[in-house]
């Protein structure tokens, strides 16, 4: 199970580089419950995820995600 910790609305509230879990969207992009971080490359928002399969998205993309925590 998994509890929301957070919201990102804008792409100015990305924590880069942290360890969270994420679920919403990304411009056309859809997560769910994905663990993994967000990084700046070539004026580019990537999301990586736990398996370095990496999502990458244009800077003014729309940003609408919840932070989440599994809870045990």
């Amino acid at each position: 199970m998994y509890r929301k910790i957070g919201k990102i609305t804008s792409i100015n509230e990305i924590p880069y580089g942290q360890n969270i879990i994420i679920s919403g969207t990304i411009g056309s992009g859809w997560f769910l419950r994905v663990p993994g971080r967000f990084e700046k490359r070539n004026n580019k928002l990537v999301y990586i995820d736990v398996h370095g399969c990496m999502v990458e998205h244009d800077m003014n993309s729309c940003i609408n995600l919840s932070i989440l925590e599994k809870v045990y």
